[in-house]
């Protein structure tokens, strides 16, 4: 008589499990991934309704003037079997648009930040604070692009753009989407 184990079958129900667990943690990401290409670790947003990644600031006129967004978490990319430390930079750009147009155009650019990451620990990085000469009449969303550089440390080998889905401004709670030009 054949005697079957159970071990299986709970190896194959955990294995289930923690399958649809990371399914359902990707269909809750807090950022819209909009592209990446060459080669790159792994990367991700600070961005929920709790901790909004994007922050507006108004002048005392109600007009944006400035934007703060949180760091990115970026790994360097894993290529060996031990630890690889590799240059990892992010930045995000200030897009703008008239309510009810459908087209986006770049009007800001933040600094670059640039340091060193493992595929073991993030890079040590810092929120972004870009001002600019904002109008009520638009509306302003951004997009964090995030690069990889090759061993010589200049080379760009890989990129990353996502846009954060998480905005608010001092006493208001988070919102969805994008920030708009002028206050009430």
């Amino acid at each position: 008589m054949r005697k079957i184990s159970r071990y299986p079958f709970a190896t194959l129900g955990l294995i289930v499990g923690l399958g649809l667990s990371l399914a359902g943690a990707a269909t809750t990401a807090a950022d819209t991934h909009l592209t990446q290409s060459g080669v790159f670790g792994v990367h991700f947003l600070a961005d929920s309704a709790e901790y909004a990644g994007v922050r507006c600031t108004y002048d005392n006129a109600s007009t944006i003037s400035a934007i703060r967004v949180r760091d990115p978490f970026v790994f360097a990319r894993s290529r060996t079997s031990g630890v690889d430390t590799q240059w990892v930079s992010w930045y995000f750009r200030i897009q703008a648009q008239t309510p009810g147009d459908t087209t986006w155009t770049s009007v800001a650019t933040s600094p670059v930040s640039k340091k060193t990451a493992t595929d073991a620990q993030v890079a040590n990085f810092s929120p972004i604070t870009k001002t600019f000469a904002g109008t009520a009449a638009k509306q302003y969303r951004v997009l964090v692009v995030i690069r990889w550089y090759g061993q010589d440390g200049t080379t760009e080998v890989g990129r990353a753009t996502h846009r954060p889905d998480w905005y608010s401004w001092e006493g208001v709670p988070s919102f969805e989407g994008l920030c708009p030009g002028g206050l009430f």
